[in-house]
């Protein structure tokens, strides 16, 4: 999977753990949002960045308060 390989690229040029998961945490939102539109990730265009950003504002969050994007907040690298 294309995701899978790009995560793996910033695993080999050396960026932070953290960094990392916050970059997987935001693809598997963006897949979510992906699986629940019917729409493969190579479709995604400009208009459909504001309807993903209406699907995270309703979806459930277990943080204080939602931002305008997804953020990590913790999870294990690989």
């Amino acid at each position: 999977m294309a995701a899978c390989r790009f995560l793996d690229h910033l695993v080999d040029r050396g960026f932070s753990p953290h960094t990392i998961c916050a970059y997987a945490y935001d693809l598997r939102r963006l897949f979510t949002f992906l699986a629940a539109e019917g729409m493969d990730w190579c479709e995604f265009r400009g208009p459909d960045a504001l309807r993903m950003l209406a699907f995270l504002r309703r979806a459930p969050s277990r943080r204080p308060a939602q931002r305008l994007g997804p953020s990590a907040r913790q999870c294990s690298p690989r």
